[in-house]
């Protein structure tokens, strides 16, 4: 997948997103509010806003795409 960190770059909003999104496929919160989560994370590992922006478009969009909101 062509967004994934291949240094290693933010690969820990990359694994706390992926929790998240676990914890939203048994309905424990929203796929939303996992993206947002990302979002932030994203922030923590120092990568820029539009970055982290840019990141959070995607992966909001796929979940849309997906229908799973």
């Amino acid at each position: 997948f062509f967004l994934r960190p291949r240094n290693g770059k933010w690969a820990k909003a990359s694994v706390i997103h992926d929790r998240a999104c676990q914890l939203a496929s048994n309905k424990v919160l929203s796929y939303k509010t996992a993206d947002t989560i990302f979002y932030y994370a994203m922030l923590e590992d120092e990568a820029s806003k539009f970055t982290a922006s840019f990141m959070y478009f995607w992966v909001r969009l796929n979940h849309l795409v997906d229908g799973k909101g």
